[in-house]
């Protein structure tokens, strides 16, 4: 049985991370959620997401398929509930497709015809359906919990450096070949998990839980809250709370960041600063271009940052700001809410030129021995063409 975790056309809902990226592939926890399945269920797992992305994830051709909602969330009840799905088959929850068992190879933007042989079965447990952007942050505590004992499996872990001041050191997991010297870690509010071939430099002290995935660095005398995740080759400093990196990611400098997602291949520029609560201490609205909507995100919501976005220096960025992809954040005071694909300049509202676009996203990669691949450019340049028909304002 082949497992693919699909996408909707509601996948629309979480730009900017579903832009250039299945939700499969979106980071939350430890790793991505394709990665968690298949850590679950011992098997690779495929993804069916819109055509324009599909050369990254193929869909292989067999003759009994698993299609689970990519945006669910997996917890014990559900992934045994889907494993005893019988062929031909689907499971619901209020009318709402959750999972389906077929020998077909199924389109993206799939329905179920009312009067298929099909099929239908309840499910009544609890679920966690990833919607919106905020809740990559807010859920992130729940999901490197439940993530843990999956990512410890196969990995040899060194005892702390006697170096370091630890609370809870039994929930402390540094791998071999992670350097961790002179630090100060709380691991009694969460788990600290600390891969190989990363950095976490003196002086830093870490409440957890926290996630520093290999290749990461984080900066001298750093400060970080949990539930805080640092993807691949990030590099991290000054103030962080609630923050989910995506891969590539930096924030390196002094300035405070909290309640946030920022996208792979960002940079925040030193003294970057977020708000994630208003003055009026009211709940806090994001704006979605695509969906024409604003969302609800609470009282606690700081910054959703695209793909290839860049903060200047001293930047000062306000509550529920959304910035598109591959935007130059930059300006005298709050920037804007919103900030659409491709903005060269926020202040004059100058569009980025794509071949720049291509050339400065080139020299980003090559500062981390990387190279953008002809298929990277392609889904980058459909993006670019479908931005056009976004509005810049709200």
């Amino acid at each position: 049985m082949k497992v693919v975790l699909f996408d909707t056309p509601e996948r629309i809902s979480l730009y900017p991370f579903t832009a250039l990226r299945p939700i499969a592939a979106i980071q939350i926890g430890i790793d991505s959620i394709q990665s968690w399945w298949e850590h679950l269920l011992h098997q690779p797992v495929s993804v069916l997401t819109e055509d324009y992305l599909e050369e990254h994830f193929t869909v292989p051709s067999e003759k009994d398929y698993l299609y689970i909602d990519a945006r669910l969330l997996p917890n014990e009840a559900f992934v045994e509930a889907i494993q005893q799905l019988p062929q031909e088959t689907a499971l619901k929850q209020n009318e709402q497709l959750l999972a389906i068992r077929t020998t077909q190879l199924l389109p993206f933007g799939f329905t179920i015809d009312p009067h298929s042989s099909l099929d239908s079965k309840a499910y009544t447990g609890a679920l966690l359906k990833l919607e919106f952007p905020h809740q990559i942050a807010e859920w992130n505590a729940h999901c490197i919990e439940q993530q843990l004992p999956l990512f410890l499996k196969d990995k040899k872990w060194d005892r702390p450096s006697d170096t370091n001041r630890i609370s809870g050191i039994n929930r402390v997991f540094i791998e071999e070949g992670a350097i961790v010297e002179h630090c100060i870690i709380n691991a009694q509010t969460g788990p600290v998990y600390i891969e190989k071939n990363s950095l976490v430099m003196e002086g830093t002290v870490i409440r957890g839980p926290f996630v520093l995935l290999e290749g990461g660095v984080v900066k001298m005398g750093s400060k970080i809250y949990g539930a805080t995740t640092v993807g691949r080759s990030c590099a991290v400093g000054g103030e962080i709370k609630n923050v989910v990196f995506f891969d590539n990611a930096n924030k390196a400098h002094d300035g405070y960041l909290g309640d946030a997602v920022i996208g792979s291949w960002c940079n925040l520029g030193a003294g970057t600063s977020v708000s994630n609560i208003k003055n009026t201490a009211e709940p806090v609205t994001y704006w979605n271009p695509i969906m024409r909507q604003w969302i609800h995100a609470g009282i606690k919501c700081g910054a959703f940052i695209g793909d290839y976005s860049k903060a200047a220096i001293n930047t000062t960025i306000t509550t529920g700001t959304v910035a598109g992809i591959g935007c130059n954040l930059l300006g005298v005071g709050f920037l804007p809410k919103y900030i659409a694909d491709f903005t060269w300049n926020t202040q004059s509202n100058e569009s980025y030129h794509f071949e720049k676009f291509l050339r400065d996203a080139s020299n980003w990669k090559r500062l981390k021995h990387q190279t953008l691949s002809e298929r990277e450019e392609r889904i980058l340049n459909n993006w670019y063409l479908h931005s056009k028909n976004h509005t810049h304002g709200t």
